[in-house]
C-alpha cells in the first residue's frame, strides 16, 4: 500500500475511534440555555438569635434545585443560650446520598482556647468559576457557620461570616444522570446570632430533570395572607402545569394541576408560610396562612 493511502486511512481511523464529547458543566452565578434557574421571591430567610437561658432553634427550609418535585437540600440554623454557655451554627445538608457538596476540611480553635476541631465546611466559590468533573465532591453535608461561648465545646467556623454573596457548588446523581449546580447564599453571624438568606440557585437540565418544561407568565395569587381560599390565575395560555405547595421546612403538603385559573381550599392548612411552585417556573410564590 502506498504511503499516501496509509496516511489517509490513519486519519479516517482517528476520526472514527475518537469521537468528540462535550463535558457537562455549569458556571457559578450564570445561567445558560441548558440550566434550570430558580429565584424565590421573597428570598427565604432564617434568623436564629441566642438569648440567655433560652434556645431559639431558628428553623430551616428546603429547596428543589432540579424542579422535579423532590427536595434536594435542607438549609438550617440554630442558636442557643444557657447559664454555662452555648453555641449555634448553620449548615446545608443534601437529602440524597448521591447529591454531594463541594467542601473542604477546616481546622479551628474552639472552647476551651487550646482545643482544636476539624469541621467539614462548604466551599465559597467565585463568580464565574466552572463546576465540572475536575472538582472533588466528597460530602453530603457541610457547615456554613458555628460558634461557641462559655463552657460550650466545639469549633468556631467563620468562613461564611460576611454580608456578601457566597456560592456553593454541588453534583447530583453522578451514577445515573450527572447534574452540576450552584446555590447563592448570604450568611451573617454577628456575635451569637445567625442570619441566612437564600438568593437563587441553578443546575443543569436534561431528560431526567424537571417534571414539566412548560413555563407560565403573570401569576397572581390572592388574597395573601389568606385563611380559607386561594385564588390563582395567570395571564398565560400555556398548557397544564403541575403546582406543588410546600410548607416552610420543604415538605410537600398539596399537589394540583394548574391551567389558567384555580381556587384552592386552604382552610385545613396550619398557620404559617407556604411556597407555591409552578412546574419549571423560576418564580416561587410565598403565601402566609393565618
Amino acid at each position: 500500500m502506498k504511503p499516501f493511502f496509509k496516511l489517509l486511512l490513519g486519519i479516517i481511523a482517528t476520526f472514527i475511534s475518537v469521537p468528540q464529547v462535550n463535558a457537562q458543566s455549569i458556571i457559578i452565578g450564570q445561567v445558560g440555555e441548558n440550566d434550570i434557574y430558580s429565584n424565590p421571591e421573597p428570598d427565604p430567610m432564617i434568623q436564629a438569635v441566642a438569648v440567655h437561658l433560652t434556645i431559639h432553634p431558628g428553623g430551616s427550609f428546603s429547596i428543589d434545585v432540579d424542579q422535579n418535585g423532590t427536595m434536594d437540600f435542607t438549609i438550617s440554623a440554630s442558636a442557643g443560650g444557657g447559664l454555662g454557655g452555648g453555641g449555634g451554627g448553620a449548615s446545608i445538608q443534601s437529602l440524597s446520598p448521591q447529591t454531594k457538596i463541594l467542601t473542604h476540611p477546616e481546622t479551628s480553635v474552639g472552647y476551651p482556647g487550646d482545643a482544636y476541631y476539624t469541621v467539614n465546611v462548604a466551599d465559597t466559590l467565585n463568580f464565574g468559576q466552572t463546576i465540572d468533573n475536575s472538582l472533588v465532591f466528597d460530602k453530603t453535608g457541610a457547615s456554613l457557620w458555628s460558634t461557641n461561648y462559655g463552657y460550650a465545646s466545639g469549633a468556631y467556623v467563620y468562613t461564611w461570616n460576611s454580608n456578601e454573596d457566597h456560592y456553593i457548588g454541588f453534583i447530583m446523581r453522578p451514577n445515573v444522570d450527572t447534574l452540576y449546580g450552584w446555590i447563592r447564599l448570604i450568611v451573617n453571624s454577628p456575635g451569637i446570632s445567625c442570619l441566612i438568606i437564600l438568593k437563587d440557585f441553578a443546575c443543569n437540565i436534561n431528560e431526567f430533570a424537571s417534571i414539566n418544561a412548560h413555563r407560565i407568565n403573570n401569576i397572581s395569587v390572592f388574597p395573601n395572607p389568606a385563611t380559607d381560599y386561594l385564588n390563582i390565575s395567570s395571564g398565560s395560555n400555556e398548557v397544564k402545569t403541575k403546582l406543588n405547595i410546600y410548607n416552610s421546612i420543604g415538605t410537600k403538603v398539596d399537589e394540583f394541576i394548574f391551567e389558567k385559573e384555580l381556587i384552592i381550599d386552604i382552610s385545613d392548612y396550619s398557620p404559617g408560610i407556604y411556597y407555591l411552585k409552578f412546574g419549571n417556573n423560576a418564580e416561587v410564590k410565598m403565601i402566609v396562612v393565618y
